[in-house]
């Protein structure tokens, strides 16, 4: 529980949202007309567990889509680094929250590593709003002061923001999910869709990790995290755009509307079909 309370913030804020979701699984455990669309196995396993009925949860595809943004501007020191050193792979990582979950250590702790054997890389981090310059630059004084200049971190980008930096940078970089749990992992899915080659750790904890090959997912460790990309640049697999090739086969905007569809078709046959028993029953018990 140590963990959770760092990554939240405080204990007091780790139980309250503990609270709020023992509540919301006991109003789809006590109702009768409730049902939960799922993205992720994770949560389903979970909520099964606590002992919501496999029945009511359905299971629909992750609604990601690659967008090709034309009016979207980036950060200034971002465009400037991006444009620095052109022939450097970037590694990549974006996070909405800097915190035990993410892990960006482990990215950091590779990207060193990488730079002492000579592979020519830099490392673009966005994560966290304005008031979490504290944890930016925590994470800036792992960094030995004459490699800093390699690195660029910086608060989270909007989506927006985020998907013209993956197509900008598409064919020479590498997007790094080094997350200890993901229910889902929706960036490293938008990344990998996009075109940017995009690799996860091979945790049963990291729901994102179902969706790619062995070939994109590394043991959660850095001497692994750091072989991976070592082999990536080496081959130059990383410019090849296998991961969106291979990602487009398990979704895509047609598939998340097939599904959510199907999902809201049993919804409403099975609402109607309590309804009519509902009333049979009330109009048995009247006469």
């Amino acid at each position: 529980m140590e963990e959770a309370y760092q990554a939240y913030g405080s204990k007091d804020k780790c139980e309250h949202l503990l609270r709020e979701q023992e509540n919301g699984i006991c109003i789809l455990k006590s109702k009768n007309n409730v049902y939960v669309l799922q993205h992720s196995k994770l949560q389903r396993k979970y909520l099964i567990d606590k002992g919501v009925k496999e029945e009511i949860i359905k299971e629909i595809n992750p609604p990601i889509i690659c967008k090709n943004i034309s009016n979207a501007k980036l950060n200034q020191d971002l465009k400037e680094f991006l444009f620095l050193n052109k022939n450097s792979i970037i590694l990549c990582s974006n996070v909405a929250r800097i915190d035990y979950f993410k892990n960006i250590d482990l990215l950091i702790s590779s990207s060193l590593k990488l730079l002492q054997e000579g592979v020519p890389i830099k490392v673009v981090i966005t994560g966290g709003t304005k008031l979490d310059f504290k944890k930016r630059q925590d994470l800036r004084n792992l960094i030995p002061t004459q490699l800093r200049t390699k690195f660029l971190i910086i608060e989270k980008l909007h989506q927006d923001e985020l998907h013209l930096l993956f197509n900008i940078i598409k064919s020479r970089s590498i997007f790094v999910c080094t997350s200890r749990y993901e229910t889902l992992g929706i960036t490293p899915l938008e990344a990998g869709v996009s075109g940017v080659c995009t690799i996860v750790p091979k945790l049963d904890s990291v729901e994102v990790s179902r969706y790619f090959p062995d070939k994109y997912k590394y043991e959660y460790n850095v001497i692994s995290l750091t072989n991976k990309i070592y082999n990536l640049y080496r081959s130059e697999a990383y410019s090849k755009k296998q991961t969106d090739r291979y990602l487009s086969k398990q979704i895509s905007d047609k598939l998340f509307k097939k599904s959510f569809i199907n999902s809201w078709e049993y919804i409403s046959t099975m609402t109607t079909m309590k309804d009519i028993d509902r009333y049979n029953y009330i109009e048995s018990v009247t006469y």
